[in-house]
């Protein structure tokens, strides 16, 4: 076998286990999220619920993210709670969700259990599709 076609192998085996890493991470977050996050959050009953970790430094933050999050709550008004959580002031909380940078959105159901957890800038449509599913 030629020696390109072997390395083009290894690398495509290196991007599987890259994206199976991930993927294990995101449950891990959600799930010890579940079991530690959310007794010390602020849920309203029966509206979901977005998490929003930032810091006051995240320019990426500020000038990507947060206006993501005032579309939201301007278009969701009260059929969806947004919380925002500075994770240099509660770093507990981001510990809890598994939050390692900032900025990150965690979408918690109705019944306050997690649904998905997205790292980094998500766009609005992105936002939407997870929160209404």
């Amino acid at each position: 076998m030629p020696l390109w076609i072997t390395r083009l192998i290894i690398s495509a085996l290196i991007v599987l286990l890259l994206i199976g890493i991930n993927y294990l991470l995101k449950f891990r977050s959600l799930s010890s999220g579940t079991k530690k996050g959310r007794d010390s959050l602020p849920l309203t009953d029966g509206v979901g619920t977005l998490l929003y970790f930032s810091t006051p430094d995240c320019t990426l933050c500020h000038n990507a993210q947060s206006p993501v999050i005032e579309q939201l709550k301007t278009n969701m008004g009260k059929n969806l709670q947004i919380v925002e959580i500075n994770a240099y002031e509660q770093p507990r909380m981001a510990q809890d969700w598994g939050i390692l940078s900032v900025p990150a959105t965690v979408v918690l159901g109705k019944d306050g259990k997690p649904r998905s957890i997205n790292y980094g800038f998500t766009p609005y449509n992105h936002l939407i599709q997870q929160i209404e599913s």
